[in-house]
C-alpha cells in the first residue's frame, strides 16, 4: 500500500522528484539499507582522506535519494519566495521602485524641513525667556478660521470667544512671535488685528539676538503699514544696529505677559530718505508669517474676568 500511494505521481510533477520518490519507493521494500549506509558512513569517518570518497560513495548516493522527496520540494520553494534580482527586473517593476524611491525621498525632505523650522522655533523661544514673564498667564489655544481680506485689513478670526475666556485688549502669539491683539470678540470666535496692519503702532526694544555679543540695545517706534508688508522704524545714524537684531515688545500699553515677544527681526539698515545724515530706517520682518498661521495662542492674564 504505501509502495502503490508513493508511486501516484501527477503528470505535472517534475522528473526529478518522479524520480527521487521511485527510488524511495524501491527502498522501503529493504530498510535494512539504511542502516547499512548510515554503518558505512560511520566507519568511513576514520579512513584517510583520499580514501574516503572512495569507500562512502555508494552510501552518499544511498542518502541522497532518501532525502530527494524532501530536498526537492524545498528547493523549489526556495526559489519561489527569493527575492528577484534587480538585473531580472522587467520595466514595469523597475518604474514601481524608481517613483517608490523618490516619494521616500520627498518624504524625508519635507521631514528635515520641519524638524528645522521646529529647530529654529525652540532657539527663538530660548531667546525670548528672559524677556517674558508667563508665571501669571493662562495659555488660550486657538485655530486661525478667517484670513485677512483687503477690505478687512490685516485681521484673522480665531475659534475661541467670550464662552472660553478671550476679552478684547488680549494680546496673541505664536510661539515666540507677537501676532497681534484681539479687538472683537464674540461667544464663539473672536478678531485680532495683526502687528502688520496700518493701525498699528509698537515701542520695541532692538537688542542682539545673541547673549554674550557686544551690547546692542536700543527702543524705538514700529508702525505698520498693511497688507503684510515689513513695519518700518527710524532711529538715530549713531543707534548701534545689525542685521539680524530682534526687535522685542516694550510697549506699556499691551499686556504686561506680552512684553517681550519678538515683534520681528531685522532684515535691512537704510538711510532716511529726509535726513541721511542723522537718521536710519530700519525694515523688521515678523519671524512667522502671520497671515498664513493655522495655530496661535491667546495670552489670558488670571485677573482678567472668566
Amino acid at each position: 500500500m504505501l509502495v502503490a500511494r508513493s508511486t501516484r505521481v501527477s503528470r505535472d510533477t517534475p522528473a526529478t522528484l518522479r524520480s527521487a520518490r521511485h527510488t524511495v519507493s524501491a527502498m522501503t521494500r529493504f530498510p535494512r539499507g539504511l542502516v547499512v549506509a548510515a554503518l558505512l558512513l560511520l566507519g568511513a569517518s576514520v579512513l584517510p582522506a583520499p580514501w574516503f570518497g572512495v569507500a562512502t560513495a555508494p552510501a552518499r548516493a544511498l542518502v541522497e535519494a532518501a532525502t530527494a522527496p524532501i530536498a526537492h520540494p524545498l528547493l523549489w520553494l526556495g526559489h519561489a519566495v527569493r527575492v528577484p534580482d534587480p538585473r531580472e527586473l522587467g520595466p514595469e517593476r523597475a518604474e514601481a521602485l524608481r517613483r517608490g524611491y523618490e516619494r521616500m525621498l520627498q518624504y524625508t525632505r519635507k521631514l528635515e524641513q520641519e524638524l528645522a523650522r521646529a529647530r529654529e522655533r525652540i532657539e527663538r523661544l530660548d531667546q525670548v525667556r528672559g524677556h517674558v514673564e508667563l508665571a501669571e498667564v493662562g495659555l488660550i489655544s486657538a485655530s486661525v478660521v478667517g484670513r485677512p481680506d483687503r477690505r478687512g485689513g490685516d485681521r484673522v478670526r480665531i475659534n475661541r470667544g467670550r464662552a472660553d475666556g478671550v476679552s478684547a485688549g488680549q494680546a496673541v502669539v505664536s510661539g515666540a512671535a507677537l501676532v497681534g491683539r484681539v479687538t472683537g470678540v464674540s461667544e464663539l470666535s473672536a478678531t485680532v488685528r495683526l502687528i502688520t496692519d496700518p493701525g498699528t503702532a509698537l515701542t520695541v526694544r532692538v537688542v542682539s539676538p545673541t547673549p554674550g555679543e557686544p551690547e546692542r540695545s536700543f527702543h524705538g517706534r514700529l508702525h505698520g503699514r498693511g497688507r503684510g508688508e515689513p513695519l518700518r522704524l527710524r532711529t538715530g545714524a549713531d543707534q548701534p544696529v545689525e542685521v539680524g537684531d530682534l526687535a522685542h515688545l516694550a510697549d506699556a500699553g499691551w499686556p504686561r505677559a506680552a512684553r517681550g515677544f519678538i515683534v520681528g527681526e531685522v532684515r535691512a539698515v537704510d538711510e532716511a530718505p529726509m535726513n541721511p545724515t542723522m537718521y536710519r530706517r530700519l525694515r523688521i520682518e515678523p519671524i512667522e508669517h502671520l497671515a498664513t498661521l493655522r495655530r496661535v495662542v491667546v495670552l489670558r492674564s488670571r485677573s482678567d474676568p472668566s
